[in-house]
């Protein structure tokens, strides 16, 4: 250990005498005025002591800190702190002044996304349909500090993408990161009552615009030497049903979209991931638990609670927590993830190829 770290660990241990908590207030004060590099030790030693204290005062510090970070073993880590403006101490993802394309950024996991991009300092470019709800959530963002527009779009059409793209280009003179997530109806149901015509629908809701944003970006991100492709597909795609037969089909095509374009991206300097959540507990999600359970007899609650007795960590994930993976993806921290797809779904997976 440098005798930087070592300074660090002891004003860590001195302080976690008393209360380790004030070991975490020391720390925080630390990197906010300095931002340099500290052993990765001292951070899990920090929130080691933190952590044992409050489990011994019945409380958690769960949410004080975000540390997103890789530990590089028996070195130092650059960890770069600092109070964001919602005054948690984050890690810094790089992605201060990054120009991020977001699709279907009005809702659910895209809101979610939006928010955590706007909180590590991107320049995010939020798209949807028409949506009243976005306009008054970039509004408050913008208030708030952050560099955030939005654009009207319907990504099932050729028209409406190049606009969004040439708005991006406009406001921020490139386009560092795509994050492709809007996606419209797909059927469901019994294989033989679907149509042709609802495949094709079906496909151009989903697959064909997460291709058509992908080719109206790329030859920026190759132009300019490089970016992000971000793709949220769904665990349907590996774990197929009868009677979820198009979403899971859709699905798989898309990680194998993901993984050939990033094949075709990366003599340009362009990285292609996915991320696969299975269950997320969206307002979508609730408005179908309660006309499911209107239908059953059942209360909302009730049957949420049987939904989540299914799943092996009891619950479905939240936006927020799909949300942060995106954004960690889509960073310079994962530099090096490309042609991969990162599985957010709580060990719902039946498999071990995730």
């Amino acid at each position: 250990m440098s005798s930087k770290g070592a300074t660090i660990a002891h004003g860590i241990g001195a302080n976690a005498l008393g209360d380790p908590r004030a070991a975490l207030a020391w720390l925080a004060n630390f990197l906010g005025q300095r931002g340099e590099c500290i052993p990765a030790m001292s951070i899990i030693m920090t929130v080691g002591l933190s952590r044992a204290h409050a489990a011994q005062e019945g409380d958690t510090v769960t949410g004080e800190f975000t540390l997103l970070t890789l530990f590089r073993p028996f070195s130092d880590v650059a960890v770069n702190a600092g109070r964001n403006q919602e005054g948690i101490l984050s890690m810094d993802l790089k992605l201060s002044g990054k120009t991020v394309v977001l699709t279907g950024a009005s809702k659910g996991i895209g809101l979610a996304a939006l928010r955590t991009f706007a909180m590590e300092g991107a320049r995010v470019i939020a798209a949807a349909r028409a949506s009243p709800a976005l306009e008054v959530e970039v509004a408050a963002l913008r208030k708030a500090g952050h560099d955030v527009i939005a654009c009207p779009c319907d990504i099932t059409r050729d028209d409406d993408v190049q606009n969004l793209i040439e708005t991006a280009q406009r406001y921020a003179g490139r386009i560092d990161v795509l994050v492709n997530n809007a996606a419209g109806k797909l059927p469901a149901g019994d294989f033989m009552a679907i149509s042709s015509q609802e495949w094709l629908d079906g496909w151009n809701e989903k697959l064909q615009c997460y291709i058509r944003t992908a080719q109206a970006v790329f030859p920026l991100m190759r132009d300019q030497g490089g970016g992000r492709i971000v793709n949220v597909v769904g665990a349907a795609a590996r774990n197929p049903k009868a009677s979820y037969m198009a979403v899971g089909v859709t699905n798989a095509g898309l990680i194998n979209f993901t993984k050939s374009l990033a094949d075709h991206g990366a003599p340009h300097g362009i990285l292609v991931a996915g991320v696969a959540p299975s269950g997320v507990m969206t307002d979508r999600w609730r408005r179908l638990i309660e006309k499911r359970a209107e239908g059953e007899g059942k209360t909302p609650k009730a049957l949420q609670a049987e939904m989540d007795a299914t799943f092996p960590l009891g619950r479905m994930a939240d936006p927020e927590e799909v949300g942060d993976v995106i954004c960690f993806v889509a960073s310079p921290r994962a530099s090096y993830i490309s042609g991969s797809i990162i599985t957010v779904d709580g060990a719902s997976t039946t498999g071990v190829f995730n």
